[in-house]
């Protein structure tokens, strides 16, 4: 090995043989310099004593009112909502299949009509056109948003993801655009997910905005020989706004935060495959229809009981539209009147998680202000959530 000197001389002595072994710190070799004035280096030792450790006092500065985040109301000011441009009734479904017609498929599921993607359409099309009409309805653009949480359980690939796919296409050419953008994989309930994200996102800091997107084409992935499902599914996307500012757009509703729950099941009770893969939606419709209701019931009083209101002091209650059986038995069991429960499922079928918003675009220009309205989902996995939400 190389030895390097402090000093400059005549080595004269080798103090040491090759191959011996010494401790740290032996001299090696004595030197001959002319240098008067030397800077003598401490010697090395292996015994480095007993350490003394003292604790060491840290001043902690006092949080001071003024460095607290201030908690706003968050507030949805706008949907915009987007359909499959293949409008289809229950007849055009029907055809070559000779077991059900369509009053049997409207007394089974309450579903009429539904709409699918057609042509060049896909669930990335849906989302980027339900955030432009709503960036164009808020008169924003995507730089006036802090952060995108998308809800979707039919995405076109698992990364990029769908948020960052939408991100990317409404990016501009030149340059980039940067935010927190994910999605969020919870069946029917990923409305309500999605929210709580945003809810939490906006506590942290309430100027920021927050886009909240579902997207959901199911239709590929139906099972045309399987007529208990293949009526129940249709494609669609939405976009909400989230924030802290009163913009007074098209719903105008202030969020109390969702509560969420899930319980594992065997993925064969309700199971949607990945895109592309050439399977089909598979359901056991008696166990969903037991477990929806009951969870969704359960989870709906949760929410108000957070909000300190029953679930009969609520003006009106809705429910993930999944199926008309369904949404009258959670009627019938907590002793609703027909009015106060939220039923459209005629008109566009099971859309998934799009199916709440989809509900507050049209019911909420129809309610009073500071009217309490319930929202409660179940979706598979099985996963829920339930908010109550008030009208401003």
């Amino acid at each position: 090995m190389e030895i390097s000197s402090p000093v400059s001389g005549i080595v004269e002595e080798l103090f040491l043989a090759e191959g011996d072994s010494v401790d740290v710190g032996t001299p090696l070799a004595r030197i001959v310099t002319e240098e008067t004035s030397l800077i003598k280096k401490p010697v090395t030792k292996d015994d480095p004593g007993t350490p003394i450790l003292e604790k060491q006092t840290v001043a902690v500065p006092k949080v001071g009112k003024t460095t607290a985040v201030e908690k706003k109301p968050v507030l949805i000011s706008s949907i915009a909502t987007v359909l499959g441009s293949r409008h289809i009734m229950n007849d055009e479904l029907l055809k070559g299949h000779g077991e059900w017609d369509s009053e049997a498929i409207r007394s089974r599921t309450g579903c009429e009509e539904r709409y699918w993607i057609t042509g060049d359409e896909n669930v990335e099309t849906l989302a980027v056109k339900a955030v432009r009409n709503l960036l164009e309805m808020e008169k924003l653009s995507l730089a006036d948003i802090d952060a995108i949480v998308c809800s979707t359980g039919t995405p076109l690939m698992m990364t990029p993801s769908l948020a960052c796919r939408v991100l990317k296409e409404l990016s501009p050419a030149k340059g980039e655009i940067l935010m927190q953008a994910h999605d969020v994989s919870a069946a029917c309930a990923g409305y309500m997910y999605a929210l709580q994200n945003a809810v939490d996102i906006l506590r942290d800091d309430p100027a920021k905005k927050v886009l909240v997107i579902t997207a959901e084409t199911l239709s590929p992935m139906v099972n045309h020989e399987d007529q208990k499902t293949v009526a129940l599914f249709g494609d669609a996307a939405t976009a909400s706004l989230v924030s802290c500012e009163p913009r007074g757009g098209n719903v105008n509703i202030l969020v109390n935060r969702p509560v969420l729950s899930a319980v594992g099941v065997d993925q064969k009770v309700l199971y949607v495959p990945h895109m592309g893969t050439g399977e089909k939606i598979e359901m056991e419709g008696l166990t969903v229809f037991k477990i929806a209701v009951r969870k969704m019931i359960d989870i709906l009083a949760e929410a108000c009981e957070n909000r300190n209101v029953s679930v009969e002091q609520l003006d009106k209650i809705v429910p993930h539209q999944a199926n008309e059986r369904i949404i009258e038995a959670i009627r019938k069991t907590i002793h609703c009147p027909p009015e106060k429960m939220f039923n459209h499922i005629r008109k566009y079928a099971n859309t998934s998680s799009n199916t709440i918003p989809f509900a507050l675009v049209e019911l909420m220009p129809q309610m009073k202000k500071d009217a309490l309205v319930g929202l409660t989902a179940f979706g598979g996995g099985f996963t829920f959530g339930a908010a109550v939400i008030e009208k401003q």
